[in-house]
């Protein structure tokens, strides 16, 4: 995971920890961990962070799947 990239997206959206993990169903220190590297994202977490940043499938797969 490409955590730069993603952290820009979530500012570019308006988006904090807080607000995305409520938004896809995880608590803040999921997020986080997951972020970090401790624990991997589902593929349905993935398609909901894609929707709420409103990330198009070449954006997600160079965040996500680099």
């Amino acid at each position: 995971m490409n955590k730069n990239e993603f952290k820009a997206e979530l500012v570019k959206c308006g988006q904090t920890y807080v607000s995305l993990a409520k938004a896809i169903g995880i608590s803040e220190n999921t997020l986080w961990r997951k972020v970090n590297g401790w624990n991997e994202f589902t593929l349905p977490e993935i398609k909901k962070i894609a929707c709420e940043l409103c990330l198009d499938d070449g954006r997600m797969k160079a965040i996500f799947f680099n």
